[in-house]
């Protein structure tokens, strides 16, 4: 009979990683790395807790460790549910470098989700006009669909909200295909 830990390693190894990387996620997101899987992956989640892999906070979200709730970003969390929508095409993901939250390699395309709150639009926009990505998908996460307006670098391909539930809703320019 195999143990637990052999029937679920692989997944056990990810989830670790996705916990690690991106403290402060939700049981929900942290399902949706899985999809199929779930009941499966709340029951690895609850294993973890309780053998001290991982820390629960009171809100409800994962760490790899107490010390990391500090380190609990709303927008890293609002931006792993725009990387949920690209699974399973998704190969590769991680955090990455300013101006940019979250990079994914999708299909074959590098992807990058950009969040962009209210007032920062002109920085965040002459950076992306000063890096000039080619053949790089770039998606602004914007606070509120009037922000778009604001935005006007050539690589954004596409604009998205996410609301408190994690539903994401895409935009795009008007005139643009």
């Amino acid at each position: 009979m195999k143990l637990r830990a052999d029937l679920y390693r692989r997944e056990a190894g990810e989830l670790l990683r996705n916990i690690s990387m991106y403290p402060g996620l939700s049981e929900t997101q942290l399902c949706r790395f899985f999809p199929g899987k779930e009941e499966a992956i709340r029951t690895l989640l609850t294993h973890m807790v309780h053998t001290g892999r991982a820390v629960l906070s009171a809100e409800g979200r994962y760490f790899a460790s107490t010390e990391q709730f500090d380190q609990h970003d709303p927008n890293i969390a609002r931006a792993v549910w725009v990387l949920l929508d690209f699974l399973p095409q998704v190969e590769y993901h991680a955090i990455a470098e300013f101006p940019a939250t979250l990079l994914c390699f999708a299909g074959g395309q590098m992807i990058e989700i950009v969040c962009v709150p209210a007032g920062k639009e002109v920085l965040i926009d002459q950076v992306l006009q000063q890096q000039g990505k080619d053949d790089t998908q770039v998606i602004a996460l914007v606070d509120d669909v009037a922000q778009i307006s604001l935005l006007a670098a050539a690589c954004i391909t596409a604009f998205c909200t996410v609301d408190a539930n994690g539903h994401v809703s895409y935009y795009q320019k008007a005139g643009e295909a």
